[in-house]
């Protein structure tokens, strides 16, 4: 999914961004602590069911139709290896959500063919690409200039993008990082894309977004979020705040300032209204 987040300066729009991201990275590591218990469950029961075998190949569907046919791919012995391991010192493998969402795959192949064994799913771990300043999460990766280079499953977080290439060219419409993006649930990519004005946004992702979240900042008091269901041109209009999904208030823990650094120096005050 494409989220785009909007606000003006000082209105806490990355500190929020920051605030997911953080969750996602806590989903991570729970999920890498869990998985090891829940491939040794598989094997024991594949195991005893003489069916290891099912792990040593992956079927690709290719074609539609009259042209539909599986390609077999014959996989290396240790390919599924690292979801036994619950740790990682230095860095994750790039490939650890491509290869346990073809694990689950494979769950679902073999209880296709032989029932409910009582196999389980490997659960999602992901990694995250940005350029939020100084952004101090764990195993956050810098941005990459082409977001189809990333691994399947990743989370792309672009600041400023009306700064960053090709993005900020709003009246390129062929360059194919930009056009892509139409297709980018097809390898589980979710996109945070962050900017001040609704307007900065490149014409051809405007369509793509599932949810705009407007952060604003009345009075300079509490940050308030509006949550859309689309890209809305103007958020800040009372009509279309009236129609938003929902709103919330966000108060961001103290820690979270100290997860990256902020482009914007506060001198913001409260206004009476």
């Amino acid at each position: 999914m494409i989220y785009l987040i909007t606000g003006n300066p000082g209105a806490k729009k990355t500190a929020y961004c920051v605030s997911l991201l953080e969750k996602v990275e806590i989903d991570n590591k729970v999920n890498i602590a869990k998985n090891p218990d829940i491939y040794q469950h598989n094997i024991k029961i594949l195991q005893k069911k003489d069916l290891l075998k099912e792990l040593t190949f992956f079927q690709n569907e290719t074609g539609t139709g009259d042209t539909f046919s599986y390609e077999v791919e014959i996989l290396p012995e240790d390919y599924f290896n690292f979801l036994a391991v619950n740790d990682y010192d230095l860095i994750r493998p790039d490939y650890y959500f491509e290869r346990s969402s073809r694990f689950n795959v494979i769950i679902d192949r073999i209880q296709d063919l032989h029932g409910d064994l009582g196999l389980k799913y490997i659960l999602p771990v992901r990694t995250i690409y940005s350029n939020i300043a100084a952004l101090r999460i764990d195993y956050v990766r810098s941005l990459v200039d082409d977001w189809r280079d990333c691994p399947d499953g990743s989370i792309i977080v672009i600041d400023e993008i009306q700064l960053v290439s090709p993005y900020s060219d709003t009246k390129d419409k062929t360059n194919p990082i930009v056009t892509n993006l139409s297709i980018h649930r097809h390898r589980g990519f979710d996109f945070y894309f962050i900017t001040q004005s609704a307007g900065n946004l490149h014409v051809l992702i405007k369509d793509l977004v599932a949810v705009h979240y407007h952060v604003t900042c009345p009075f300079g008091w509490r940050t308030k979020i509006f949550q859309y269901g689309e890209f809305k041109a103007n958020p800040n209009a009372v009509s279309v705040k009236l129609s938003a999904e929902q709103s919330f208030y966000f108060t961001p823990s103290n820690h979270i300032f100290k997860l990256y650094k902020s482009t914007t120096i506060n001198t913001a005050k409260a206004r009476p209204p």
